[in-house]
């Protein structure tokens, strides 16, 4: 969900910005050139988001990525809705929130997601977000929408999988529900960022566990 305070973040953040990645990242893909990558590639190689991707998938996400910065307090998704694009944090920080019910207002925060967190894999299969995820403060993300990411995925499996089941740790006192701790498990991780696809391969992972 993209409200009108989201649009107006992405846009001060772009006004304020002087890095020309930024500038690069902006352009229409078609519009990009080997310079615009180059500099692009340039930012995203100190990324922890992207430090085990290999030069030739890394340089794939160079030229099919969006910037976006958003404010504290932004909803970049809602529980429920059908994703259209992938994320990576490369600052600042977003939280998990998950509700029992249809109201989100009863939504309980169950871990952050810091920088170089991946997440929002539900893309490739359009299951609705098993999470609403609202900015903790002042965050710049990576975003690449569906169609991208699923030719990303089917070609650099090996790289993308390990990155999307990196789990988030949760505060020791973090105090949950109990359907809550059932999830997380005794390490109390939490299990939105762990591809319920991964199941089709190895089969251990449950049925409550999911995509963000």
């Amino acid at each position: 969900m993209i409200s009108p305070k989201m649009v107006a973040a992405h846009t001060h953040g772009h006004s304020s910005a002087s890095a020309d990645w930024i500038i690069s990242l902006d352009k229409r893909p078609a519009e990009r050139s080997v310079e615009d990558v180059d500099i692009i590639l340039s930012r995203l190689k100190m990324a922890k988001a992207f430090e085990r991707f290999h030069p030739s998938l890394l340089q794939q996400v160079c030229l099919c990525g969006f910037y976006e910065c958003l404010e504290r307090g932004i909803t970049l998704y809602r529980q429920g809705d059908i994703g259209t694009s992938w994320y990576a944090v490369l600052s600042g920080s977003l939280d998990v929130k998950v509700s029992e019910t249809a109201n989100h207002q009863d939504a309980v925060t169950i871990c952050t997601l810091g920088i170089g967190t991946a997440f929002g894999e539900s893309i490739l299969d359009n299951t609705p977000r098993h999470a609403t995820i609202v900015t903790r403060e002042l965050s710049e993300l990576l975003r690449i929408d569906q169609k991208e990411f699923k030719s990303l995925w089917e070609k650099n499996i090996s790289v993308l999988l390990p990155a999307a089941l990196r789990n988030c740790s949760l505060p020791a006192h973090t105090d949950l529900p109990p359907c809550r701790k059932e999830l997380v498990g005794g390490d109390r991780r939490c299990p939105l960022s762990i591809l319920s696809w991964w199941s089709h391969y190895t089969g251990f992972l449950t049925e409550k566990a999911g995509f963000l």
